[in-house]
Parts: structure tokens; sequence; C-alpha cells
């Protein structure tokens, strides 16, 4: 896998900047919390990790019960039986493999979006983990742009979350 991270929050408009974080180890690294506080990573190394907490986690316990994280995960699940649909339609046997892959994408969606509105304490269906569910939400601009609470890295402490207007793209 290749080396990915995030741009910075645009402080003033609803979107990223094109500006990377550039990792180089030396700089601190901002994460904007919509509680208002800040988690501040002196060594970043990249990969959303930041404090010792993966950012794609934290992103799915800003949104668990939002109903912006429901619609993602249901664009999803659409844009898959699309997909199966088109597929199934042309029975070409050079499909089956993907409609093999996207039975068990739509098995996971469709877990996903049964956790994301169940009652907290209520545990993760088997075989996923959080990291998945904040990739399933978190991954794509359009999807930052929808959630309630996307992840908002930035340059220093001056603004509280919620006066950050944009989010935090991915990089490589």
């Amino acid at each position: 896998m290749g080396y990915w991270t995030y741009c910075y929050a645009d402080i003033n408009k609803k979107r990223s900047t094109v500006e990377s974080m550039d990792y180089d180890g030396r700089k601190p690294v901002v994460l904007a919390l919509p509680d208002g506080t800040f988690l501040t990573e002196n060594h970043y190394f990249g990969y959303g990790d930041i404090c010792g907490y993966d950012v794609l986690e934290l992103v799915v316990d800003w949104n668990r019960h939002t109903a912006e994280a429901v619609a993602i995960i249901e664009k999803h699940l659409a844009d898959c039986y699309e997909e199966q649909r088109i597929k199934t339609e042309k029975n070409d046997p050079n499909d089956e493999f993907r409609l093999r892959v996207l039975k068990g994408e739509i098995a996971q969606f469709e877990a996903i979006h049964n956790w994301l509105n169940s009652p907290d304490g209520t545990p993760l269906p088997k075989g996923i983990e959080k990291r998945e569910v904040g990739i399933a939400i978190a991954t794509y601009s359009w999807e930052l742009e929808m959630l309630r609470y996307p992840i908002k890295f930035v340059k220093n402490t001056k603004y509280p979350y919620d006066r950050i207007k944009g989010y935090s793209d991915t990089t490589q």
C-alpha cells in the first residue's frame, strides 16, 4: 500500500484545500474535534494515526447515528444494486467474478447500514472492523462533504471545529 495522508480543511469554504499536510516528521499535525477540542501530534507518521487514534475510527464515533452517514451507505448500496442489475441483465460470463464480489460488498454495506442504525453498545457485525466503516463513509470527497462531522486537519488551534467550514480530503 502506498503512503497517503490528508489535505488541510478549508477554513472559509465547504471543501478541502489542495495543500497536503506533506508529512516531514518535523511539524505538528492538528485534528479539530467536533467537541471543540484538538488532537495535536508532534511526530505524525501518516495514514491517519494521530495521538494513538485512527482518524477513520474517530469519524465513525462522531457520525454513528447521523442520517448523513446512513445516507452515504444507502448510496453505496444503490450503486452496488444498480451495477448488479446491469451485469445480471447483460449475462456476460466475464462478469461472474464481479457479481460475486458485488454480493459480498452488498452484504457488508447492509451490515454496516444496520449497525449505524442500531442502539449504542451493539457490537460491530462479525468480520467488520470500525476502520472499515470509516473507509465506507469517509474516503471520497462527496462522502466527506455529506458527513455531519467530517475529518478536519488544520495547521493550528486558532479555529474550533464548528468554525472550520471545510473538510480534509485524502491525498496520496
